[in-house]
Formats: structure tokens, sequence, C-alpha cells
């Protein structure tokens, strides 16, 4: 397996792997929707008492909070995977046991092709 396969298969999945996250993060942090479920709850049966506001507000807060932890989280994982300067440089391979000159190859190969283009 080459170095750009791995970088690829390292990345995310886009647009998809977010709202996996965020519906995932949703349902294991159920139990904080429970006092907007249950103020929507009292609304219904004395609703002089208990507006209907206060627990779409309770569920909203619940949502929100959650999207901007998904949020910062997929931040975190995509500025972390991200190649850095060190993973760009070339190390000398020191181990007699491996395979000598492969990536020598491999590098000479991708220098000539980008001097052709």
């Amino acid at each position: 397996m080459d170095y750009e396969s791995k970088r690829t298969k390292v990345r995310g999945s886009g647009i998809g792997g977010f709202f996996l996250t965020f519906f995932l993060n949703l349902v294991l942090s159920f139990e904080w929707a429970v006092p907007g479920v249950l103020l929507i709850v009292a609304h219904y049966i004395v609703p002089q008492y208990v507006p209907l506001w206060v627990g779409i507000v309770a569920l909203g807060i619940w949502v929100g909070v959650r999207l901007i932890q998904t949020i910062v989280l997929c931040l975190m994982v995509t500025i972390g995977n991200r190649p850095s300067v060190n993973e760009e440089r070339y190390k000398a391979n020191k181990n007699p046991y491996s395979k000598h000159g492969e990536y020598e190859r491999k590098l000479a190969e991708k220098k000539s092709q980008q001097n052709n283009n």
C-alpha cells in the first residue's frame, strides 16, 4: 500500500460522516432530552401553568449543544488528519531487514512524473 492510498483512507467521509456523528451524539445523550419532553407533556396536562415554548426551548438547547459539540469534534478530527510538514519529509531507512530501494524508487518515479508534466 503506497503513501497516497494510506492518506486518502484517513480522511473523513464528508457530510455523511458529520450527520452520522450528529445522530449518534443525539442518541447517546437522549437522557438530556427528558426535561424538554416532560415540559411538553406537562403543557398538555396543565396548559395554564406550563407554556409549550418552554419545552420546545429545552429541546432546542439540547439539540443546539449537541450540534456545537459535533461540529467541534469533526473539526478536531479534520484538523488532526491533515498531513503535517514532518510527514512529507523523507527519513532514511536504517533497518537492514526491510526492502531497500522501494521508497526511493517510488519517490524517483513521482518526481519524474512531476517533471514531465
